[in-house]
């Protein structure tokens, strides 16, 4: 019997035939998604350690800087003696434990209503192959798909203090901030509080005040520039929500002559795909507000979880480390003879870590 994790409707194509051309419209090729945010490669912002297995520590080590290295002979008794000086240094580490994820859907080509099966031209009297075709080859679309998009979820938002089975694996990047940056109280210079967060609906978390983007970004500039160490790392960008960058971006506009933030360089205008504060670049990552919005973790019917975020550090602070990067985006298609039933399984371990506590701001 075909499992019911695979849901395809197409009666509604076949309804609105009328005539021979419109069957010849109606193709998969033709059909128009709606407009839904497909996930961009995780890549983009992090780097992947593959060959991690359990508990494999990353080793940190701080050599410091020796200012008092050297030191005046002057009062020695003898020429031919020389001063003990001190050379050291502290090392540590951090745990990288990939947990080990999995999904798998099944079906029974035979079990496919008639209609499913010709619309996708898997209806054919000597088929060779009894997988399907067009069907099955749609079906893998959607795995691979799902696959990209599942690496934000796990790279953010996974939380070992909730129940739901796809985010309790490990602590993602959000949760672990957030630990280490509770409140602006206690971490001034590693924290900002958006207060619309903490309001009771959506409204309310929507109604940013018209100098919300530019006063969460300048504050984390100014936190950034006041740290000894992120102030020197190459490639610090701005991660951010897109309500909290498109406000920014309206009062760029409203401002007209703004000294904070360079213009697009061929169209002179600003534009939310070029936005910074002070030479920070400032980049807008849509897959946060996705999930925010769509699981129900984030999103009661009421309010969303912080529906305004915005870290600032650089890409190899947060490393994604996995046994086999290959299987983060393949997966394997099986064909069981015996009970005729084709199975993709999908399977990969993760993890991700902030590797230095002090090298970066999160405003939420």
């Amino acid at each position: 019997m075909a499992l019911t994790n695979i849901d395809v409707e197409v009666q509604k194509f076949i309804d609105s035939i009328g005539k021979l051309s419109d069957a010849q419209v109606v193709a998969l090729s033709k059909i128009v998604w709606k407009d839904n945010i497909q996930g961009s490669d995780i890549k983009k912002y992090h780097n992947i350690l593959s060959g991690v297995t359990c508990n494999t520590p990353i080793p940190k080590g701080d050599k410091g800087k020796n200012w008092a290295f050297m030191k005046s002979s002057a009062g020695l008794a003898s020429q031919c003696d020389n001063n003990t000086c001190d050379v050291s240094v502290d090392f540590s580490t951090k745990l990288q434990n990939p947990v080990p994820y999995d999904c798998s859907i099944e079906e029974c080509f035979k079990d496919l209503a008639c209609k499913v099966k010709d619309f996708f031209g898997s209806e054919k009297c000597n088929d060779s192959d009894p997988r399907g075709t067009l069907y099955a080859k749609f079906i893998s679309e959607l795995v691979g798909q799902d696959l990209i998009n599942s690496h934000w979820t796990k790279t953010y938002f996974a939380n070992t203090g909730l129940a739901t089975d796809y985010l309790s694996g490990h602590d993602g990047l959000f949760v672990q901030y957030l630990a280490l940056a509770p409140s602006a109280a206690a971490t001034p210079d590693q924290r900002i509080e958006i207060s619309e967060n903490a309001t009771a609906t959506y409204a309310l978390q929507e109604a940013l005040g018209a100098t919300a983007g530019f006063d969460v970004y300048n504050a984390m500039v100014e936190k950034i520039e006041k740290s000894r160490t992120l102030r020197k790392k190459k490639g610090v960008v701005i991660k951010t929500t897109r309500a909290l960058a498109q406000n920014y971006l309206v009062w760029l506009r409203n401002e007209k002559q703004v000294t904070c933030c360079e213009r697009d360089p061929l169209k002179g205008i600003y534009s939310i795909d070029k936005l910074s504060m002070f030479g920070y670049p400032i980049q807008v990552v849509d897959e946060w507000d996705e999930i925010i919005n769509e699981l129900p973790d984030y999103n009661d019917g009421t309010k969303w979880d912080s529906p305004h975020r915005a870290v600032a550090t650089y890409k190899d602070n947060e490393p994604i480390s996995t046994c086999d990067e290959k299987e983060m985006k393949d997966f394997k298609v099986k064909y069981d003879d015996y009970n005729e039933m084709t199975k993709w399984v999908a399977k990969y371990t993760f993890d991700v870590n902030v590797l230095e506590d002090t090298d970066f701001i999160l405003a939420m």
